[in-house]
């Protein structure tokens, strides 16, 4: 082999090299995406049940806190009464 056919040998081997490592990287790249999109895509389907189940949460806070004020509302009238009734008895008993 003479020195100019060595030279566009190895001229040609570098080519093929840089072209599959170009293949290889850009491969290797686009799974790296697609692995990420994927992992991302799990994060918000979990954001997305955590923020449902705090909702669902807050609904039976909300319902939890009507359900309380009733109730005060109901002893502050018992009260109201048990106070009158005392006042009744104090009087009476002056």
């Amino acid at each position: 082999m003479s020195g100019t056919e060595i030279v566009a040998l190895t001229g040609a081997c570098s080519a093929l090299v840089a072209i599959l490592t170009f293949i290889v990287t850009y491969l290797s790249t686009k799974e790296r995406k697609g692995e990420k999109k994927g992992e991302m895509q799990a994060d918000i389907k979990y954001i997305k049940e955590r923020v449902d189940e705090l909702v669902d949460a807050n609904k039976e806070t909300k319902h939890d806190i009507v359900v309380l004020g009733q109730r005060v509302t109901a002893v502050e009238e018992s009260s109201k009464q048990a106070h009158k009734r005392i006042d009744e008895l104090v009087q009476k008993a002056s």
